[in-house]
């Protein structure tokens, strides 16, 4: 997963790769002060593969009513 980190000191933000699992980087590479994780809002999932729009969230079709009253 990437995170995004700021340093609330020198206002430097940037993007850390790493996994669920590890611990969170602690310092800033260039001042040596606290980093801390920003929360954004990611992409979501991703839908692959062929026609899932078109099979499953295709509208209905509208029915005409060529009737006059």
């Amino acid at each position: 997963m990437t995170y995004e980190y700021i340093c609330d000191t020198c206002k430097i933000t940037k993007e850390i790769r790493h996994s669920m699992s590890d611990d969170s980087p602690r310092h800033c590479n260039k001042c040596k002060r606290k980093l801390r994780r920003l929360i954004t809002g990611g992409c979501g999932f991703i839908l692959k593969g062929e026609g899932f729009f078109v099979n499953d969230y295709k509208k209905p079709k509208e029915v005409k009513d060529d009737c006059e009253i």
